[in-house]
């Protein structure tokens, strides 16, 4: 289940993170987020089983949807050769640059943010103790966290 919040005028400059969860279940278990570096707010977020691959691409398309493309794109390390070259093609299509990624930079601390509030919303906060949630409380609770977020950027 892909997440999406509405399109935004300003969007330039856009993150991707991806994390791989090793030894959770499912085992290759991926967590998408697409952030605007800029305004520091997540664009899309998908919970899958295992790396998206080809359909990566589509997943960017989808969140493209009714937005400019960025002009420039920086992405964390893909766990799949597929998934790399889906981001690619994607990029290609669209002419972004892909810039070298700078998780130090003042724009990456809201996306670091975000990043660590989905995963609490997993269940999976560093350090947290306790029994993990299931496949299905896992997707409800990632649904949660993004329908929460865009209820905050709305000011609902």
């Amino acid at each position: 289940m892909s997440l999406q919040t509405h399109p935004a005028p300003s969007a330039r400059t856009w993150a991707l993170h991806c994390t791989l969860f090793r030894g959770q279940t499912p085992l290759r278990a991926c967590l998408y987020l697409l952030a605007d570096l800029r305004r520091g707010v997540a664009l899309s977020a998908i919970l899958a089983e295992q790396p998206l691959r080809g359909a990566l691409a589509a997943w960017l398309e989808a969140a493209a949807i009714g937005r400019p493309p960025p002009q420039a794109l920086q992405s964390t390390e893909l766990p799949s050769e597929q998934d790399r070259r889906a981001l690619y093609a994607w990029i290609a299509a669209h002419d972004v640059v892909l810039e070298p990624q700078n998780l130090g930079g003042r724009f990456w601390k809201p996306v670091d943010q975000l990043l660590h509030s989905a995963w609490e919303s997993l269940g999976l906060a560093p350090g947290a103790v306790g029994e993990m949630p299931t496949w299905a409380g896992a997707q409800q609770g990632l649904d949660r966290w993004f329908r929460e977020h865009c209820r905050h950027l709305s000011g609902v």
